[in-house]
């Protein structure tokens, strides 16, 4: 499976790769605090949506060429401070301030749970996802031997953030070291890994 970086995509192209992200994240624990995964959805949809907006035109996604597995790596000596902000305003008037409200308080208490590493060159993996049908086949496994070498050829470490315990296990297994966890007030702990050579 070739990994390639997502660029010049139609409309309907991107809506296709926005709604399979939406679907694989509306169980992760950074959003329970929304409601039951029914109920959570659409705002979830829309979190998602903007989220996948900034690392397309931020020109950090990729993905396998039948576009079921998709990777987001950030180059922290090249971060797009402007398309972030841009993604945050977006996201007041698509959430509405009560909904990021409870995104930005749980990201507070985390924001220094990678400061370790992050301070640092590295590549940070910003999101990690394969369409639900094809979980299990081992695409994770593809996805993340491309950004260990996308950190090799740069070297630098790769990060990974998650708030998922099993999620965090996955990663383990993969080779990455907990570095830190932090438990925030909404019950859902951030763990921080790193992966280096």
């Amino acid at each position: 499976m070739a990994i390639i970086k997502i660029n010049k995509l139609s409309r309907l192209e991107l809506k296709i790769i926005k709604d399979i992200i939406a679907d694989a994240f509306v169980s992760n624990d950074l959003f329970y605090n929304w409601g039951s995964e029914k109920q959570r959805y659409e705002d979830v949809k829309k979190y998602m949506y903007l989220f996948v907006d900034f690392v397309y035109k931020a020109k950090q996604l990729y993905a396998n060429d039948s576009l079921t597995a998709f990777i987001a790596l950030e180059d922290s000596t090249k971060t797009k401070k402007f398309l972030q902000a841009l993604m945050l305003l977006k996201m007041i008037f698509k959430l509405g301030p009560k909904k990021l409200k409870k995104i930005l308080n749980f990201v507070n208490q985390v924001t220094n749970s990678n400061a370790q590493y992050a301070k640092k060159a590295h590549i940070d993996c910003q999101m990690l996802c394969v369409k639900k049908e094809y979980q299990g086949t081992g695409m994770v496994w593809e996805l993340i031997d491309f950004a260990k070498q996308v950190a090799k050829g740069k070297k630098v470490p790769l990060l990974v953030d998650t708030d998922m315990k099993r999620y965090k296990e996955m990663y383990e297994y993969m080779g990455f070291y907990c570095y830190n966890s932090i438990r925030a007030s909404n019950g859902v702990t951030r763990y921080s890994l790193i992966f280096k050579e």
